[in-house]
């Protein structure tokens, strides 16, 4: 059986880090508090859904071997399997991008893009998603070009991180990226019709394997890793992340970009192409 290649990764980073003489770089508390939260509750996060993979197969091989097996049951078998394995692979996916992070392997590679592009991308990547939970996704950009100067793979798993938690919080209602570009900084922001977090909780759902108390009661199996990601990742290109919501009014996460020279441009709409990879179509 092959191993993932998330968790290949995560077995050759040590070895790549060793090989290239970097040091692992863990700056002040918030890379310390990771490592002890790694320590103490990385293998309660993995050991809950990898324990039901195990026990749910040795059922169904049990039933197979007794003959007592049928096909509707065994269907909701497997998407239960299905779901604890993507709970696991999401985890470890997170983890992995992380240890790059803070070991100083993930570099930013800023460029001059049309961040259209990088929403319009995100956008399409979720849609599947989108219309198998419910939410309707929404897109508002510019007409014409908004030029900044980025990283664009690490802003579209930024945004990527953002969008997916709100479809995954998001029942019902519609989950919208917009792209707002003016006078003043670059912002995207991310709103959703979920659940809303509390005041005192905003702070503190930035750190790892935190999660608002609606969050933790979904029984969704998230780890709590992907905000403190996607805060990461924000301060890796220079963007500032914040959130405004309130129980039981939504959500919206915005990211900040600190290039305050995007505008949108005033040539011709040539389209929101950054490239290979750009879907302006979406």
């Amino acid at each position: 059986m092959r191993v993932p290649e998330s968790m290949e990764s995560a077995l050759a980073l040590p070895a790549q880090v060793m090989h290239q003489g970097a040091q692992p770089r863990l700056p002040g508390p918030t890379a310390g508090a990771l490592s002890a939260s790694l320590l103490s509750k990385l293998s309660h996060e993995l050991r809950s859904p990898l324990a039901s993979i195990v026990g749910l197969t040795k059922v169904m091989l049990m039933r197979l071997a007794a003959g007592t097996a049928d096909a509707a049951t065994q269907a909701r078998q497997l998407q239960l399997l299905q779901a604890s394995a993507a709970s696991s692979l999401a985890t470890i996916e997170r983890v992995v991008d992380l240890a790059r992070i803070e070991s100083g392997l993930t570099c930013p590679l800023p460029r001059l893009v049309d961040c259209r592009g990088i929403v319009t991308d995100v956008a399409a990547q979720l849609r599947t998603a989108a219309a198998e939970r419910g939410p309707c996704l929404s897109v508002d950009v510019p007409d014409r070009p908004v030029m900044v100067s980025t990283d664009p793979e690490i802003a579209g798993r930024l945004l990527r991180e953002l969008a997916g938690n709100a479809l995954r919080f998001t029942d019902a209602g519609e989950v919208r990226i917009r792209l707002k570009a003016g006078a003043g900084p670059l912002v995207i922001d991310v709103s959703d019709d979920g659940p809303g977090v509390a005041v005192p909780e905003q702070a503190r759902i930035f750190g790892p394997f935190e999660r608002g108390e609606l969050a933790a009661d979904s029984g969704d199996g998230a780890a709590g890793l992907g905000l403190y990601l996607a805060r990461k990742q924000a301060e890796l290109i220079g963007a500032r992340l914040s959130v405004a919501s309130q129980t039981g009014s939504g959500s919206t996460f915005s990211i900040t970009f600190a290039d305050t020279s995007a505008q949108p441009d005033a040539g011709p709409d040539t389209g929101p192409d950054t490239g290979p990879g750009t879907n302006p179509g979406s």
